[in-house]
């Protein structure tokens, strides 16, 4: 079966447009201690920018949960 093809709007070329989702770090500060955290960000096929897809946001906020929580295991 073939994977269905990402697509959705991009408000920066301002069109619909295919996406790859994409790993970047980012570094928060959580309680006076600065994490760095590993997101998923989609990359625009067309003009190279992020978009904001549905459902990325609540994504990240799981991906950053788990890895604050490996952190807090690991010290």
């Amino acid at each position: 079966m073939a994977e269905k093809e990402k697509i959705d709007f991009c408000t920066t070329c301002r069109k619909e447009a295919g996406y790859t989702l994409q790993k970047r770090d980012i570094k928060k500060m959580v309680k006076d201690i600065e994490y760095t955290f590993s997101i998923t960000v989609a990359i625009c096929d067309e003009c190279g920018e992020e978009m904001g897809i549905p459902g990325l946001i609540d994504k990240n906020i799981q991906e950053v949960d788990e890895q604050y929580r490996d952190y807090k295991v690991s010290f």
